[in-house]
């Protein structure tokens, strides 16, 4: 069991430790894999519409729950939330616009009520959102 250091920082355990710069950097990296992951179950969402049978919104939301929103879950425990902010932020958007697209809610369609109910916590069947 290898670490990996270089010259700003280091991970340990999965946890970047590092100068500002370091942790930014890997939160970066990290938002980034989210994103595609995000981004095949959007392809998914659209290939599904061809073919009803083959996906359904409540698959897809699953999708989105169990599997891409958890990647940030250990960064989101780990790591000041002063330098995850913004980059979470990110992420949260594009959830929230995958979300609203595979239920088809338009934006004009976006009440506080729909909005507080895809950011409850997991425990409660939502998506547990970080902003």
């Amino acid at each position: 069991m290898g670490l990996k250091v270089t010259y700003d920082g280091l991970m340990i355990v999965g946890t970047p430790v590092g100068t500002p710069t370091y942790v930014e950097s890997v939160l970066h990296n990290k938002v980034e894999e989210v994103k595609a992951t995000l981004g095949n179950i959007k392809r998914a969402a659209t290939e599904g519409q061809v073919n009803t049978e083959w996906l359904n919104p409540q698959g897809l939301y699953h999708l989105v729950r169990n599997c891409a929103n958890q990647l940030l879950r250990q960064l989101q425990c780990t790591v000041d939330p002063a330098l995850t902010r913004g980059h979470f932020k990110e992420v949260d958007d594009i959830t929230m616009d995958l979300i609203c697209y595979i239920f088809k809610i338009r934006r004009n369609d976006r009440t506080r009520v729909v909005r507080n109910r895809i950011v409850l916590p997991g425990s409660l069947s939502g998506l547990g959102m970080r902003t």
